[in-house]
C-alpha cells in the first residue's frame, strides 16, 4: 500500500504539473476572430506571455487602441488577451482590455514603426473610435490641432489615419479621415524659394503656409495670380444672399439678413434643394480667403483643371470613385466603356477637362450615393433624361432646380443634347464644362466658385460656399501617387488684403439678433418701429430730464443692453441698444432724443455743514458714522451732494477715510470734491484698529512712511505732524479709554 501510495502521489504531482503547463500555454485558435478594443487602465503592462511571471514588453496608456488576436490563461486559470498594437504583440490581463467589436472585413491595418507628428487641416474634424463614419466620436479637432500618426487603416478604399492626440483634456488613440491630416515638417530656410515668393509678389501672410508646403513637396510651384479687385469688394459681392449658400445645422454660419431670414418665425429662406440657405458674411470670408487653404488638401482648389495625360491615370481616377455610386460598372451598355471610370476618362479626352475634376464635380452635384434627382431617370414628366453636372439647374418661381436642369437636358442642340442617356449626359456635360469654364480662365475650383475672370460674380458654377474646398479634397485623391511631381498651383492675391487671415467663425446657436419691440414711454418713434430699421428719433420738451427706452428681442436667448431710463442733456442725446444673439453676432439700434431749449442759467452750488472743511478735506468724522447721517449734517443750495467710494455711489454703510464727498450742480455734473477724513482710520476700511496703530508706529520709527491723505488721517491732534501723541490717541481709542472725535 505504501508503494502504491507513493506512486499515486507521484502521478498526481506529474498531472498537476501538466495542468499548470497546459494552462500557461496560449490558447490561440487558428480560426480566432480578431476583435478591436482599448486599454481601460493607466500604466497597464504588456507581457511576453499570459501571466505576471513573463517579461514586460511595454506599458500602455489609458484608452490606447489594441487588436485582440487570441487568448491565453495563466497558472491560476485567469484570462489574458493576446493583442497587437503600436507596442508590438504581447499579452494583457483581460480585465484591462475593453473589447469594442470585431475587426472590419476588408480593412487593411498598418501600424508604423516610426510614428510622426502631423496637424489637422480643417475645422470640426471628427476623432473617431474606428476607421468609419459610423463609429462613435471622442470629439472634434480644430484646424491646426497637433496629432501623432501611429498607423493607417484603409476601409472601403478610403484612407484613415490612426492617431494619438489630446482631446477634451485626455490623451486618446483613434482615427481621423486621411484628407484632414497633414504631416508636420520643419521648414529649413531656402533662400532661392524665399526670393521666388518675393518675385511672385506673395504677401507675408501667404508665406507661412507656402513654406510648409514647400517643406513637404519641394517640387511644387506656386504662382501668384494678381487679382485687380479689392478684398472688400469681393467680400461684399460674395455675400449677396443668392451667391453664397451653405447647408448646416449651425445657425451661426447662416446669414440673417433681411432678405433671407424671418426673425418672427426664426426661419431661413431655402434655395436650390437640400436645405441650402444664404451663408453668413464671416463664413464667406473664411472660404474666400485663399490663405486658409494653403495645406496639402485645400491647395488643390487652385490646381488647373485642364487635361494633362502625363499626370492622369485611370487607376488614380478609380481611387476617387471608390466608395461612391460610380465605383463599379456603368449602368448602361456602351461598347468599350464598362465602368464609370471608362466613361469619365473618355469624357475628359473629349472635353479637355481633368477626369479627376469631372468625377469630383459629379459627386458634388449628385452626392456620393448618387441620390440626386437629376440622374434618377424617373423624375415626374421628365423620365429618361439625365443631367449629371446639374447644368442650368437653378430654381425659378414654381420650378425647382432639379426640374430646370432636366428641362435643359431634354433640349436639342449643343453638347450632345438631348441627354436621354447617362453616357451622353456625362460626355456632353463635360464638354459644356470645358467650354463654359476651363477655356475662359475659370480653370480651378476656386475660380469656378468665385468669378474674378470676367464680369465679377456673374459666371459662378456653384453657390455652395464650401464647394471649392469639398471638390479639392476629392480632386487631391487622384494625385495620391504623384504628389511629389512638379504640380502648379494658381493662388489669387487681391488688392488691399488684410494682414490677418480670415478666421473660421466659432459662434454656435441661435442667430436671431433682431428686436421685436422698441419704444420710448410716452413718445412715438420716427420712423415707426420696424425690425430691420436701426435708427430712430424723438423730440421732447425742455423740461423733460429723462426717458425710458423699452427693447424686447424676438429670441429669448438673445441679450439686450442699453435700454431703461436715460438722463437727458439739452440738445442731442444718442442711445445705443445692442442685441447680442446666442451665436455672438451683434445688432445695434439707435434712438436719438432731442431735448428742446437750452439749459437755464444756474448758480453755483453752495454747501454749509457743522463739519470742519478746508480746500480738500472734511474733518471731524467719527468712526462708524452712517453715510445718510453724515449727509444730513449738510445744507445745499443750487445742487446736490453724495458720497462716492471708488467709482460707486455710496448710499448705505459707514464713512471711511478716502471716501469722497461730491457736490453736484443742478445739471447733475460734479462741481467739487472733498476727501473724507475719519481720524485714525488710516487704511480706509472705516474702522480704527491695531492695523492703523501699527502704520503710525512704523512711520515714527522710520520704517514706514505715511504721505498725502494718509498723513491727514494719522494726524489726530491736527498739529501738522505725526508724533507719539497721535499714536497714544489711537491706542486709547482702541482700548476704549478716550474716543477720537467723540
Amino acid at each position: 500500500m505504501k508503494g502504491l501510495s507513493r506512486f499515486f502521489l507521484k502521478a498526481a504531482s506529474v498531472l498537476i504539473c501538466a495542468v499548470i503547463l497546459i494552462n500557461s500555454i496560449p490558447l490561440v485558435s487558428l480560426a480566432y476572430t480578431e476583435k478591436t478594443g482599448y486599454i481601460n487602465g493607466t500604466g497597464v503592462r504588456m507581457r511576453s506571455g499570459p501571466g505576471t511571471e513573463n517579461s514586460v514588453n511595454g506599458t500602455f496608456s489609458l484608452n490606447q487602441s489594441v487588436t485582440v488576436i487570441g487568448e491565453g490563461r495563466d497558472s491560476s486559470g485567469d484570462l489574458w488577451y493576446n493583442v497587437k498594437s503600436t507596442l508590438g504583440t504581447g499579452y494583457v490581463f483581460a480585465e484591462y482590455v475593453t473589447v469594442t467589436g470585431t475587426v472590419q472585413e476588408n480593412s487593411l491595418v498598418k501600424e508604423y514603426d516610426t510614428p510622426y507628428a502631423a496637424k489637422i487641416t480643417d475645422y470640426a474634424v471628427n476623432f473617431r473610435s474606428k476607421a468609419t463614419t459610423s463609429a462613435s466620436k471622442y470629439g472634434q479637432f480644430d484646424k491646426g490641432s497637433p496629432v501623432t500618426v501611429i498607423g493607417e487603416d484603409s476601409t472601403s478604399g478610403k484612407l484613415w489615419y490612426h492617431v494619438r492626440a489630446v482631446i477634451n483634456g485626455q490623451e486618446k488613440t483613434g482615427y481621423v479621415f486621411g484628407d484632414y491630416v497633414e504631416k508636420t515638417v520643419d521648414y529649413t530656410y531656402d533662400g532661392e524659394f524665399e526670393n521666388y515668393l518675393n518675385s511672385q509678389g506673395f504677401p507675408e501672410s501667404y508665406k507661412a503656409g507656402l513654406r510648409n508646403l514647400h517643406a513637404l513637396y519641394p517640387a511644387w510651384i506656386f504662382v501668384a495670380d494678381k487679382i485687380n479687385v479689392k478684398w472688400s469688394t469681393m467680400v461684399e459681392g460674395e455675400t449677396v444672399p443668392t451667391r453664397s449658400l451653405i447647408q448646416t445645422s449651425n445657425d451661426a454660419l447662416k446669414s440673417n439678413a433681411k432678405e433671407v431670414f424671418d426673425p418672427a418665425s426664426g426661419q431661413y429662406v431655402q434655395y436650390d434643394s437640400g436645405g441650402f440657405v444664404a451663408a453668413s458674411a464671416d463664413i464667406v470670408k473664411y472660404y474666400l480667403d485663399p490663405r486658409n487653404f494653403l495645406n496639402s488638401n485645400g491647395i488643390f482648389q487652385f490646381f488647373g483643371h485642364g487635361y494633362d495625360s502625363s499626370i492622369t491615370s485611370k487607376s488614380a481616377l478609380q481611387s476617387i470613385l471608390n466608395g461612391t455610386f460610380m465605383e463599379g460598372k456603368f449602368p448602361e451598355t456602351v461598347e468599350n466603356y464598362d465602368t464609370y471610370a471608362d466613361v469619365i476618362m473618355y469624357a475628359a479626352q473629349e472635353s479637355g477637362v481633368s477626369p479627376y475634376a469631372l468625377a469630383a464635380q459629379i459627386l458634388i452635384e449628385q452626392g456620393v450615393n448618387g441620390t440626386g434627382a437629376q440622374i434618377s431617370g424617373n423624375y415626374p414628366n421628365h423620365e429618361n433624361y439625365y443631367n449629371y453636372f446639374s447644368v442650368n439647374a437653378y430654381a425659378t418661381g414654381e420650378i425647382s432646380a432639379a426640374e430646370n436642369g432636366l428641362i435643359y437636358a431634354a433640349g436639342n442642340g449643343s453638347y450632345l443634347r438631348p441627354w436621354n442617356t447617362r453616357f451622353k449626359s456625362i460626355v456632353g456635360g463635360s464638354i459644356f464644362y470645358g467650354k463654359a469654364y476651363v477655356s475662359v480662365g475659370q480653370n480651378t475650383y476656386y475660380y469656378k466658385k468665385f468669378d474674378v475672370v470676367g464680369d465679377l460674380f456673374t459666371h459662378q458654377y456653384m453657390t455652395n460656399i464650401m464647394g471649392a474646398s469639398i471638390e479639392a479634397d476629392r480632386f487631391r485623391r487622384g494625385f495620391t501617387n504623384s504628389m511629389d511631381s512638379a504640380l502648379i498651383f494658381h493662388i489669387p492675391v487681391y488688392l488691399d488684403m488684410p494682414n490677418e487671415i480670415s478666421p473660421y467663425p466659432t459662434g454656435q446657436g441661435n442667430n436671431n439678433f433682431y428686436l421685436k419691440e422698441l419704444s420710448v414711454d410716452g413718445y412715438q418713434l420716427n420712423p415707426t418701429f420696424e425690425t430691420h430699421k436701426n435708427v430712430y428719433d424723438i423730440i421732447v420738451d425742455n423740461d423733460v430730464s429723462s426717458v425710458n427706452i423699452n427693447a424686447v428681442p424676438y429670441a429669448d436667448s438673445a441679450n439686450v443692453t442699453g435700454g431703461g431710463t436715460k438722463t437727458l442733456s439739452y440738445g442731442e442725446n444718442s442711445f445705443s441698444i445692442t442685441v447680442t444673439a446666442q451665436s455672438g453676432y451683434k445688432n445695434t439700434y439707435t434712438v436719438n432724443v432731442f431735448r428742446s431749449g437750452t439749459a437755464p442759467v444756474q448758480g453755483e452750488p453752495t454747501v454749509t455743514s457743522s463739519y470742519i472743511t478746508d480746500a480738500e478735506y472734511v474733518y471731524g468724522i467719527s468712526e462708524g458714522t452712517d453715510v445718510n447721517a453724515f449727509l444730513s449734517r449738510f445744507s445745499v443750495k443750487n445742487g446736490t451732494i453724495g458720497v462716492v467710494s471708488g467709482d460707486t455711489r455710496k448710499t448705505s454703510g459707514v464713512i471711511a477715510s478716502s471716501d469722497v464727498l461730491v457736490i453736484y450742480n443742478e445739471s447733475g455734473d460734479a462741481f467739487n470734491r472733498f476727501t473724507l477724513c475719519v481720524s485714525g482710520d488710516i487704511n480706509g476700511d472705516g474702522k480704527i484698529s491695531i492695523m492703523d496703530l501699527s502704520m503710525v508706529q512704523k512711520n515714527i520709527l522710520g520704517i514706514g512712511s505715511l504721505n498725502g491723505a494718509k498723513s491727514k488721517f494719522a494726524d489726530i491732534n491736527g498739529d501738522g505732524r505725526i508724533s507719539i501723541i497721535d499714536l497714544s490717541r489711537i491706542q486709547k481709542h482702541i482700548l476704549g479709554i478716550e474716543k477720537i472725535n467723540q
